[in-house]
């Protein structure tokens, strides 16, 4: 067994026996080899100097005492190997030195050789020339690094009081508060001063506003307030000027007056008193207890609101005050909490006051687990009243034919026959005059789609355009994507045949297929393509929320179709940063991205080149590369241009770019995946060609092996043919010809690296007057995963299943698919085959398997050839009383007849001098009666009008379709305008629709749309319609209430958390993102929904649902409250990034009614005023700070106070500079950088120097964990 050597350190007298006798000991010790004791002794004497401490030697070491005299070792207690190592650090390798010599240069024998050293720098050495054996050791020395400071301080910061804090209160007013005067009271805090008050709110008529009895005057010094937005749209007055001094600290009353009962609500809002106080918190986030006080309402009460409940609910009990005088009417006066009614009165006659518990009202208490952390729906009001009607199209079954007229003369201006402007339809000029009459008519016909399509998917829309002829016909659809998408493929033309329009709406309505259940919008996922599905995927409760989503035809692999999923990664092709930022390259940005043109591979990875001969066997005679060419609408090409040549020549030319492939692209073809090249082209013959003459369009793949001609030997038996494969060929190349060309490269990439891939074309000819360009578009090079099953789901709404019968369902897909409905399996085609219309083609499927309400669809889409995936389906069913209508719109006189119903061109005097018209059976062989009323002339323009006006009566006396007519601006004639009226004459004389001004145009359509939905199904809104006398007045005070005690679920502020209430911009739509301060905590918040008469009846946050309307009553809302403030549970929130807010507002759980552009998330965060400790830092000197506050006003402060130094800081919107190295700097930075939650350089609220808001505490002369550094003992004999 080896034996260490072993020494005994607690008693030292000095170090020259201590060392010495590392050496005695080892010529004492058992013989051993040579190098084991030199082992031993390296290893010893390191781990002597580091037990070996300053106190021990300072009174026998001359260079230590010295040391201490001068203040260069203040540390008695460090052991020598660390003041050795400080030394080093700080650059005094000298003093190292001397204080190791000082400690070991007597002590090693002279038989000995002796090195001591750090970081490669000699410490200490004693020579020996001659050795046998050298040996090594080593031991760490932490807190040590070379340049590093050796000791630093730490400090945090917090804030003991502020001042002149930014805050408000709210006072809010339910989704529907009526209906007549309105009255809500306002606790404002004891406050320095307030900064705002103003007034947000969906009213639908003028009001005046009292404030604690004063009258409130509006801006211009009047005492009404005039909205002037929409229902479900919020109008603002900034009311601080006139109304500021009306406020008191404590209680505030408000108080809205109405003229007229049936318009005297307020359909959401709030007033809102902006306020600077000097505490850190106003409210107390502790209780267990809240109270929701109902507003005070003189005329009828009609109240639809809500309630928070932030815990569990214990317990609930309820005041009521209010008059409902049952004298003259049996109006049963109720309210509602949740789904219970907890109160009825249908007998008082005079002012009541009520106090209820839980003994009155049991039955609430199985309700009590929907509150938990909840918005709570209340309704307080009266029954056996009229409610206004508000039109749904989610209650019937209709099938719409829209038709535009596309003549020449929707060119034109408004008011003149100039040419108009193209406008879109978000254009602040589109109702201009100067407007292009088909920009307008485009845009109204998108409104009135989406007015019919928005609340139902069972209404179908087609749509025909009209010139001389019928331009284009889009059937039946509810998808409106497809809609607008046609509409927006109008153009102006030339004449005007309103018969060609009307006798293909025909065609679309006379014998409609079943209608489709469902839209064309799927959900679906790409997460199980090589495994099942998880359990319940296909039923209607499973969560699709975060699927993706697409229109059919869906799939990927060259079908023009909604790509499902990211199955590719593209090789960078050198796209501009304001190109389309998807692949493939399309040059949109008008420039070619290339910074030297290096054509081949290896000759740089710098964009795209060019080369015009040499190539493809081709020489450079007349070849001109265009590079870029716009092809209009912003659409940027590649072109080469060849010209023709009097000898015999073959000229070519290229485009090419150097790319790189990575090991992520190597290893999804090494899994089965497959790399594709494609691009588009076009060959535009420009002159004359022979058969001996040949074109070419060619492509290669270049890698470290060759270059490799992509595509096909398509040349084979042509004169002209030459040895490689092309893309495209033809031989006496007259004509033009445009494809896109895609093929499989997976053989030609082996391994990462760089590769080129050219293209471009080749012309043999010879004349002169033969010549030609190529175009290139779209060019990429992808990577495509192996692929398995996608699986689809789209959920859909059916109202009146019985009037459904013979369900069906249609598949089209590539390789197969499984279909379920709500579950069921309807129909498993395993395949494989290529996609075909259609693959299940109409097989019969259960109508019991059909939901009343909500259904679902799932499909698995099976994928076995990793090539193609492609999926179509359709459920059809059979529909009894499905209505019909025809909208007919022209801004000029028809001119043009028809033959049949074909629409085919005729001549307007073909029956007897007369148009033609259809008999009973609907036949074109009898004269269109003559219409003296338009005239009498029987010109062929009266001929044509009249042909318009029997064909809309017949299509309504004999089909019972509905004509809607439309006399589009000032450019038809009076008898134009008689045809159309008398066209819809034939069905309602209120059908037919004029004006002379785009406003009015716009109006209009919506009312056709109203008009056509009102056979289609209606609901009740939240207003009251009164009429004559028989309801007395009733009178709801605002000191009623409900009281709500709880447990609560949230942690409550800390003493050191400031409060800040901030509102987010606007939404504009039914969903938002929110960016929530990286920092903080929400501690309350709540979105505001404006759902005007309508329902605000779901909300999510960051996926999760939070309220859920139908949850009470999924057949009708009317009884039920409708929340203007949905809460937020504080926990959802996600500090720091964008937070996800999804709105819902309706009529009924089916019927939905979108949402306002006026929602907003109003919270309230909480900001530590705090620091953390800093990082230990070498310096702690004080700065002298520059702070910019949110009142944009710049204030100094010396910190510490004791500091008198010239040094400078700031934090303010223009800069925010201190020193790092500093813990005093850095402490006061991470302060103010916590009270900036508005990350924009300005703090929160101002701080006095003098009131020691910022305070400090110090830790100085602590150790770095720098480190560790090595320390190396050498010897050798």
């Amino acid at each position: 067994m080896k034996k260490a050597f072993i020494f005994t350190l607690d008693a030292f007298l000095a170090s020259v026996l201590l060392v010495g006798g590392f050496f005695l000991i080892s010529n004492l010790s058992v013989q051993k080899s040579g190098s084991e004791n030199i082992d031993f002794i390296a290893r010893d004497v390191l781990q002597s100097l580091s037990v070996l401490r300053i106190y021990e030697i300072k009174d026998s070491n001359a260079f230590v005492q010295s040391e201490i005299g001068n203040g260069n070792i203040t540390n008695f207690n460090n052991t020598i190997i660390s003041q050795i190592g400080e030394y080093w650090a700080t650059y005094k390798l000298d003093k190292a030195k001397q204080l190791a010599d000082s400690v070991l240069k007597d002590v090693v024998p002279d038989r000995y050789g002796f090195n001591l050293s750090m970081g490669g720098d000699t410490i200490f050495y004693k020579p020996k020339t001659d050795f046998k054996e050298k040996i090594n050791s080593r031991r760490m020395i932490s807190g040590i690094e070379l340049g590093k400071p050796i000791v630093g301080s730490s400090s945090d910061a917090f804030l003991k009081r502020i001042r002149d804090k930014p805050s408000s209160v709210y006072l809010y007013f339910g989704g529907f508060v009526g209906q007549g005067n309105i009255t809500g009271n306002l606790f404002i805090p004891p406050i320095s001063q307030v900064t705002k008050l103003a007034l947000e709110l969906d009213v639908e008529s003028s009001f005046q506003l009292k404030i604690n009895g004063d009258v409130c005057n509006n801006a211009t010094g009047g005492t009404y307030f005039v909205p002037v937005t929409a229902n479900m749209t919020s109008d603002y007055w900034d009311i601080t000027a006139d109304c500021n001094s009306s406020l008191i600290s404590g209680n505030n009353n408000f108080t809205f007056l109405f003229d007229n009962v049936n318009t005297g609500y307020i359909g959401g809002g709030y007033v809102k008193v902006s306020y600077q106080t000097d505490e850190f918190q106003e409210l107390d986030y502790g209780e267990n207890k809240s109270r929701y006080y109902f507003p005070g309402i003189l005329g009828i009460v009609n109240l639809y609101d809500s309630f928070y409940v932030p815990g569990e609910v214990q317990n609930i009990s309820i005041y009521l005050h209010y008059l409902a005088n049952h004298t003259l009417s049996n109006n049963t006066f109720y309210l509602t909490i949740g789904n219970t009614t907890v109160y009825r009165d249908n007998s008082s006659t005079v002012v009541m006051t009520v106090a209820l518990n839980e003994s009155n009202y049991s039955a609430l208490l199985s309700e009590y687990s929907k509150f938990n952390k909840s918005t709570v729906p209340v309704r307080a009001g009266f029954e056996n009243v009229t409610f206004k009607q508000i039109l749904t199209g989610g209650e019937g079954f209709g099938d719409i034919a829209l038709t535009t007229d596309v003549s020449g003369s929707m060119d034109w201006r408004f008011d003149n026959t100039n040419a108009g402007t193209v406008r879109a339809c978000d254009s602040p000029d589109l109702y201009n005059v100067s407007t292009q009459r088909l920009s307008v008519a485009k845009c109204l016909d998108k409104i009135f789609v989406d007015s019919i399509l928005e609340n139902t998917t069972l209404n179908r829309i087609g749509l025909v355009s009209y010139t001389s002829t019928t331009d284009s016909v889009l059937s039946l659809t509810n998808t409106e994507q497809f809609l607008t998408t046609e509409i927006d493929t109008y153009n102006p033309l030339s004449a005007t045949c309103i018969s060609c329009g009307i006798a293909d709406s025909y065609n679309l309505l006379i014998a409609p297929p079943p209608a489709q259940l469902h839209t064309d919008l799927w959900k679906y996922s790409t997460d199980y393509q090589f495994l099942d599905p998880p359990s319940g995927w296909n039923d209607l409760g499973f969560d699709d929320a975060n699927w993706s989503q697409g229109y059919t035809i869906s799939g990927f692999g060259g079908l023009e179709s909604t790509t499902t999923g990211s199955f590719s990664v593209a090789a960078n092709l050198w796209q501009r940063y304001d190109d389309n930022p998807d692949t493939p390259a399309d040059f949109n940005s008008g420039v070619l991205n290339t910074t030297a043109n290096t054509f081949g591979l290896g000759a740089g990875d710098d964009g795209w080149d060019t080369l015009a001969g040499n190539i493809y066997g081709g020489n450079s005679s007349l070849v001109t590369i265009n590079n870029l060419v716009n092809m209009g609408f912003g659409d940027y090409e590649l072109r080469i241009t060849i010209d023709g040549t009097s000898s015999l020549q073959t000229s070519a030319g290229a485009y090419g770019i150097e790319f790189n492939v990575t090991q992520e692209m190597i290893d999804t073809l090494a899994t089965g995946g497959r790399a594709v090249v494609s691009f588009d082209y076009r060959w535009d013959d420009r002159g004359t060609f022979q058969t001996a003459d040949q074109v070419w369009i060619k492509a290669r793949i270049t890698n470290a092996s060759g270059s490799y001609y992509l595509g096909s030997n398509l040349d084979a038996g042509h004169q002209g043919a030459d040895a490689d494969l092309e893309v495209y060929t033809d031989n006496d190349p007259d004509g033009d010809y445009a494809s896109t060309f895609s093929t499989d490269v997976t053989g030609y990439f082996s391994q990462s690296g760089m590769h080129y891939l050219d293209f471009g074309g080749k012309i043999l000819r010879n004349e002169n007057d033969e010549d030609g360009r190529f175009n290139f578009d779209n060019v990429q090079v992808v990577f495509i995963n192996k692929t398995g099953n996608i699986t689809y789901r789209n959920t859909f709404n059916i109202q009146g299943k019985s009037r459904l019968s013979d369900m069906r369902l249609y598949v089209y897909s590539d390789d197969g698919a499984e279909v379920y409905l709500n579950g069921n399996l309807i129909s498993s085609d395993p395949g494989p085959h290529a996609a075909a219309y259609w693959n299940v083609n109409g097989i019969s499927v259960d109508m019991n398997f059909l939901n009343e309400g909500e259904n679902v669809l799932a499909a698995r889409v099976f994928n076995n050839d990793n090539v193609r995936s492609y999926f179509d389906l359709e459920l059809r069913a059979n529909m009894t009383d499905r209505q019909k209508a025809m909208v007919i719109m022209s801004d000029g006189d028809a001119n043009r007849c028809i033959a049949d119903w074909t629409a085919a061109d005729s001549g307007c005097d073909n029956c007897g001098g007369r148009a033609c018209c259809p008999n009973a059976s609907g036949s074109f062989n009898q004269q269109c009666p003559n219409l003296p009323t338009l005239g009498g002339s029987a010109d062929g323009d009266e001929r044509a009008l009249e042909q318009v006006v029997n064909l809309s009566c017949y299509l309504n006396d004999y089909h019972n379709i509905s004509v809607f007519t439309v006399a589009f601006g000032l450019g038809i004639s009076e008898n134009g305008t008689k045809a159309l009226n008398l066209s819809a004459a034939c069905d309602n004389s209120s059908h037919f629709y004029t004006s002379n001004n785009i406003s009015g145009l716009a109006d209009l359509y919506q009312d056709i749309a109203d008009s056509i939905l009102t056979g289609f199904g209606s609901v009740k809104s939240q207003i009251i319609v009164t009429s004559g006398g028989g309801f007395d007045v009733s009178n709801l005070y605002p000191d009623s209430y409900i009281e709500y005690s709880y447990k609560p679920l949230i942690e409550t502020p800390d003493k050191n958390e400031i409060s800040i209430v901030a509102e987010s911009d606007k939404f504009s739509s039914c969903n938002a993102s929110i960016d929530i301060p990286s920092g903080i905590r929400v501690i309350d918040a709540k979105v505001i929904s404006y759902s005007g008469e309508h329902w605000t009846d779901y909300a999510a946050f960051n996926g999760q649902q939070v309220f859920n309307l139908s949850l009470y009553d999924n057949a009708s809302y009317l009884r039920l409250g409708d929340p203007f403030l949905v809460q937020i549970p504080s926990d959802l929130f996600v500090s720091g990034m964008l937070n996800n807010i999804s709105l819902k507002t309706g009529d009924d759980w089916i019927t939905n009614t979108n949402c306002s552009t006026n929602n907003s998330l109003i919270y309230t965060m909480l900001v530590n005023s705090s620091t953390g400790r800093t990082d230990l830092l070498p310096s702690k000197e004080g700065c002298n700070w520059t702070v910019e506050s949110e009142d944009m006003v710049n204030n100094t402060y010396i910190i510490p106070l004791a500091y008198n130094g010239t040094k400078t800081c700031s934090y303010t919107n223009a800069s925010i500079t201190y020193d790092p190295d500093s813990t005093y700097d850095v402490a006061v930075y991470k302060l103010f950088q916590q009270l900036d939650f508005d990350s924009d350089g300005r703090i929160l609220m101002n701080l006095e120097q003098e009131d020691l808001e910022i305070k400090l505490i110090l830790v100085s002369g602590l150790p770095y964990q720098w480190g560790p550094s090595l320390i190396e003992a050498n010897i050798w004999q």
